[in-house]
């Protein structure tokens, strides 16, 4: 992850080896072959991720973005994983052991608050304008930058998301450049996302 400062395309390419390194030679071999620019722009309304045949564009925003929803998930597993537990342990339903959690409630807000920011900051035409929830940490380059393990988690939860969607977009670069693009745009977004799950999940049991 980044803070406020460039993220030069070496952290970018760094980033995506981290996340397979037991495809790193392939990466360096492909990522040589296509040599796609990597352009970081001014935040805007919305976010910013795309791809031609020339370059991958993103902003900061979008990466502050991930940050929130990772670090938000993890709430949601706080909030959801002991009803699982009990649900297993008493041999109840989920929604069962839910019902009966009085201080569900407040929790869940708090979570659902965590959603709500993330989506208040993809809406913002001035990210300074969106409001960071107060007990959630800013993005930092640094994953030992608190020592605590669930941070620690959190961070890696972030650098395999943004690892993904870099991944998604290099391969957009990929079927352009050999003018290989599907007619369907939404068949090409599929043929992307599975072109980015296989690349970082298929020979895993290497690392």
């Amino acid at each position: 992850m980044t803070d406020k400062d460039d993220m030069p395309k070496e952290a970018v390419i760094a980033l995506m080896k981290g996340a397979v390194p037991e495809r790193e030679s392939e990466l360096t071999s492909l990522w040589e072959r296509y040599k796609p620019d990597l352009a970081l722009i001014a935040d805007a309304r919305r976010i910013t991720l795309n791809a031609n045949k020339d370059r991958i564009a993103f902003d900061i925003k979008t990466m502050d973005v991930f940050w929130l929803i990772a670090f938000g998930g993890w709430r949601a597993i706080e909030c959801y994983s002991p009803h699982v537990i009990l649900s297993v342990v008493e041999g109840r339903t989920v929604a069962d052991v839910m019902r009966a959690d009085t201080g569900l409630d407040e929790v869940e807000r708090d979570y659902k608050e965590r959603r709500a920011a993330a989506q208040a900051l993809i809406d913002a035409p001035d990210p300074a304008s969106a409001r960071w929830p107060p007990d959630l940490p800013r993005p930092s380059s640094d994953r030992n930058a608190r020592n605590d393990p669930q941070y620690q988690v959190a961070f890696d939860f972030v650098c395999l998301a943004v690892a993904f969607a870099v991944f998604h977009e290099f391969h957009h670069v990929m079927l352009d450049r050999d003018q290989n693009r599907p007619a369907d745009r939404r068949e090409e977004e599929m043929a992307c996302d599975v072109w980015a799950r296989d690349f970082m999940t298929a020979n895993i049991e290497r690392y």
